[in-house]
């Protein structure tokens, strides 16, 4: 199984149609066997942990957007969207997650830039966030195949850092007191305290059915 035990573990470089990555969480369950890829984008480069291993994993990025949140929002969905392509149109049934993190006010990048910690006095368009991460996360109780963009399970960390000690919205009740009821219900899917839970059971839900 992959990772290996230990602070200095590498990490895994996985192989998509378009480019091999290294992940920020990578499990594996079979046994590695480098081979060498014979068609597509990537025809001639080497697969270090094959396409069996790789299709049969469990990838999770884990990211994050402090300052400059609305200028960069596009770059941001076209990375996250661009992710799962990249590896759902080599192996369809690789299991996929996302950890996103974003605060409620975003940082001054000017006082940053001073080394000045700030807050810009508009809040964050979370609604935005909770939109997409929606739209590109397969639903908990689909039965349909998931879609080549979608990931099998998402969460959007939702922080407050302008407190001494920053608070976390985890769970329903804390994001209904900060952002609201609307939002609340609107991120049943994506609420920090069921995705390990729910990644963990669409992993083993695939490797089951294969």
């Amino acid at each position: 199984m992959w990772p290996p035990v230990g602070k200095d573990s590498p990490e895994l470089s996985v192989t998509g149609l378009l480019k091999a990555k290294k992940q920020d969480i990578a499990v594996t369950v079979d046994p590695h066997k480098a081979e060498k890829i014979r068609t597509g984008v990537q025809s001639g480069s080497i697969d270090p942990i094959g396409f069996r291993a790789t299709n049969r994993s469990l990838v999770i990025g884990v990211r994050s957007q402090l300052s400059s949140i609305e200028k960069n929002f596009d770059t941001l969905a076209e990375r996250a969207f661009a992710e799962t392509l990249n590896l759902s149109l080599r192996c369809p049934n690789i299991t996929l997650g996302e950890v996103y993190l974003i605060p409620l006010n975003e940082f001054d990048d000017l006082k940053l830039k001073a080394n000045r910690v700030g807050f810009k006095s508009n809040a964050v368009n979370v609604a935005k966030f909770v939109r997409f991460f929606n739209a590109i996360t397969q639903e908990t109780n689909s039965k349909k195949l998931r879609k080549s963009y979608q990931y099998n399970a998402t969460t959007l960390i939702v922080a407050d850092f302008s407190q001494i000690k920053v608070k976390v919205l985890w769970d329903e009740n804390e994001v209904k007191s900060a952002i609201g009821e609307e939002m609340a219900t609107d991120m049943a899917n994506l609420l920090p305290n069921k995705f390990v839970k729910s990644i963990t059971q669409r992993y083993l839900d695939n490797l089951n059915r294969r």
